[in-house]
């Protein structure tokens, strides 16, 4: 994030063994919708829909479900990416925020007995 004045790493889409054009279809049918009052919110089944026949394609029922189901991710990720603390997808492993605070409370308890050293 350059906000922060760490630079991302550029990202490559991950290997996939499958499903290729699921993805590309997503890409064609709009990946997501703009809201009015901000964010975005996944693709209407109706615009699926209206984006297939226009398109000549007969999505089986599995590859709708699957569109759908990335359209709803996206755009879920989306609005969560909005808090700074959110973790980047690309991390290694999400921290829960209790290893965080224990990590924390450790980092404290070893200033304090630096501090308390020093005092001696």
């Amino acid at each position: 994030m350059v906000e922060s004045g760490i630079a991302a790493p550029l990202l490559e889409m991950p290997p996939l063994s499958g499903g290729h054009h699921l993805v590309d279809w997503l890409h064609q049918a709009g990946t997501v919708n703009s809201r009015a009052m901000g964010g975005l919110s996944a693709l209407a089944w109706t615009e699926l829909r209206a984006w297939s026949q226009l398109c000549g394609i007969e999505l089986q029922p599995w590859e709708a479900e699957t569109i759908m189901l990335l359209s709803r991710t996206y755009a879920s990720m989306f609005a969560e990416a909005a808090d700074p603390h959110c973790p980047a997808p690309y991390t290694p492993e999400v921290i829960e925020a209790e290893a965080v605070e224990a990590v924390g409370d450790k980092i404290k308890a070893g200033f304090k007995a630096i501090a308390a050293s020093k005092r001696r």
